[in-house]
């Protein structure tokens, strides 16, 4: 059989291109669908640096990079020369590094502020808005359009960070910081459920969005994989964001005043009663209806019928009364004739519970109902492992095991576990002494008018004559095994501080009443005569003790000659203005 080439050579062709279409399809869907990460900052390059109330920019290496001659300078990503300058005649310059304008072919350049979250850096670290024809679209920050100056404005969406909420021609919809459509720009209200997470924040919130009918605005919902879960029907929606599971979605719904639940587009609870309330605790829902209250479990069930006047939940027991009667029940919906106990709440990730009784006395039980601790406290807290904080009538603090053992006599102040780790702060306040122990209540040191500070990996215990440094398992360690990367190690003798090498030879003499640590970026304080100065990472005094700075010693920090003034929560700049 004879081939015709030609019909072969336009087979192959054909074939070609479909196979160059499919993958450029291919990686436009996957550039598309892409997720966006937030970045990560860990060490900064610029910081802001007023003198005299005027702002400026110095490096991390304490150099002046921009003099202090703006009304407003802001830094969106300290990593990045890339400084927005408000002059007094509030005229906006984008001006990098070398002091040149950048970005000037756009009308205005400006950072997507993150007024809502308590972060460090409260602005978008990836983009910039950028407004052009009276449009707006968004850059990145080598000022590379992300996406055409299409929108009638642009803002973060609140709480979430990595996404915008954009504006076009009256309806509201979201983008990321990819430039990528997260939701249609169809509706008319839009905003995120305030699903949160410890290490992610608000990046798995799902959202709910508005429509308007008439002159009332129906609610949606779409999770945070951008499928829409809920058609905007209801008067009201609210995620129980006390339910920490990304995949669990529980909504609460309103509908011509009646409330529902509904769990992943699945209806968990009608709606037909007048209110719900959730409790967390015990994971109950409080159902009203017809003016009755009554108690429905996590799955949908109705464990205590709607006959009740009022329902309260208190640990792990339902108060409900009717007709001036009070009935208990147990977090199954049991019916308890007689208890020796008014209230039991069962510690998280357990076998104890804590029981309070007739008396207002507190004591513990384990799983099998078993009496561990007797009810003779005014007032017990869990600790850590076997062990529990307890209080008697003096207000006195001590330690006992889950075998009702006295660990540690009720004669102390305070009794704490440090919030990063298993060591035990315990405080008595006359004699000004701090104990520290480990997880096994085993002391590991006493000190008299001690401050203890917590870092990432360690804790620092100090006072005016010593200084120790304990591990998060709580070992004793030395400087040099706790800080290995330094050059200089705080030493202390006679009263006075200063920095020793890794040899034990002293480099910065015991001159001071007080010093820091090294930070990041290599620069101490050291303290005399109740003014503060600072040194290099080498020992060299940058700048002699001349500072007055009425705050914390925990909060001192220096780059270079500059001190840092904390004027909010998490917001600081840095001066060298000296306030005698």
């Amino acid at each position: 059989m004879k081939i015709n080439k030609k019909a072969a050579i336009i087979s192959l062709i054909a074939i070609i291109i479909v196979v160059i279409v499919c993958l450029i399809i291919g990686v436009y869907v996957y550039i598309n669908k892409r997720d966006y990460e937030i970045e990560k900052i860990d060490k900064w390059n610029y910081f802001i640096y007023v003198k005299d109330g005027k702002m400026g920019v110095i490096n991390n290496s304490g150099d002046i990079i921009i003099n202090p001659e703006y009304k407003y300078i802001k830094i969106p990503n300290p990593t990045k020369d890339v400084f927005i300058c408000t002059k007094e005649d509030n005229q906006i310059l984008v001006i990098n590094e070398n002091k040149q304008q950048i970005f000037y072919e756009y009308e205005e350049v400006e950072p997507f502020e993150l007024k809502e979250l308590a972060i460090d850096i409260p602005y978008e670290k990836t983009v910039l808005k950028y407004k052009k024809d009276n449009k707006y679209g968004i850059i990145n920050y080598e000022g590379k359009k992300i996406t055409n100056a299409i929108y009638n404005s642009i803002s973060n969406l609140p709480y979430k960070e990595g996404e915008l909420l954009v504006q076009k021609d009256g309806k509201y919809g979201v983008i990321n910081i990819l430039g990528n459509k997260v939701i249609d720009v169809i509706y008319d209200e839009i905003n995120i459920d305030n699903y949160y997470e410890e290490e992610i924040l608000y990046k798995n919130s799902g959202y709910i969005v508005g429509t308007k009918e008439g002159d009332n605005i129906k609610y949606g919902y779409i999770n945070n994989n951008k499928q829409k879960v809920l058609d905007t029907e209801y008067d009201s929606i609210k995620r129980i964001i006390d339910i920490k599971n990304v995949d669990d979605i529980y909504l609460i719904c309103e509908k011509d005043n009646k409330f529902g639940v509904n769990k992943n587009n699945q209806t968990l609870i009608n709606i037909e009663y007048s209110n719900i309330e959730f409790d967390n605790l015990n994971k109950l829902f409080i159902t009203q209806k017809d003016n009755k209250y009554g108690v429905i479990n996590f799955e949908g069930n109705v464990i205590v019928s709607n006959l009740y006047d009022s329902v309260d939940i208190e640990g792990m027991y339902i108060y409900a009364q009717k007709n001036n009667e009070e009935f208990i029940f147990d977090n199954n919906g049991k019916n308890i004739e007689d208890s020796e106990y008014t209230s039991k709440y069962q510690i998280d990730n357990t076998e104890y519970k804590i029981t309070i009784n007739k008396n207002n006395k507190y004591g513990v039980i384990n799983n099998k109902d078993e009496v561990i601790i007797p009810n003779i406290y005014n007032y017990i807290g869990y600790l850590t492992n076997n062990y529990f904080v307890v209080s008697t009538e003096n207000g006195k603090n001590g330690i006992v095991n889950d075998k009702g053992e006295i660990i540690l006599e009720t004669k102390y102040d305070t009794i704490q576990k440090l919030d990063n780790c298993d060591l035990i702060e315990v405080n008595i306040i006359d004699t000004n002494t701090v104990s520290l122990y480990n997880k096994n209540i085993e002391k590991i040191l006493q000190m008299n008018n001690a401050t203890i500070k917590e870092y990432s990996e360690y804790v620092k215990i100090y006072s005016k004559d010593e200084l120790k440094y304990i591990n998060f398992n709580g070992e004793e360690k030395s400087s040099k095994e706790i800080l290995p990367d330094n050059n200089l190690y705080i030493d202390v003798k006679n009263g006075k501080w200063g920095f020793i090498d890794k040899q034990g030879n002293v480099i910065v003499d015991y001159l001071y009443d007080e010093v820091t640590e090294f930070n990041q970026y290599g620069f101490a304080g050291i303290k005399k005569d109740e003014k503060w100065g600072s040194i290099d990472k080498t020992g060299k005094i940058i700048i002699e003790p001349k500072y007055k700075i009425n705050i914390s010693s925990n909060e001192i920090d220096f780059i270079g000659q500059y001190y840092r003034i904390i004027y909010g929560y998490k917001k600081f700049y840095y001066t060298n203005n000296v306030n005698e």
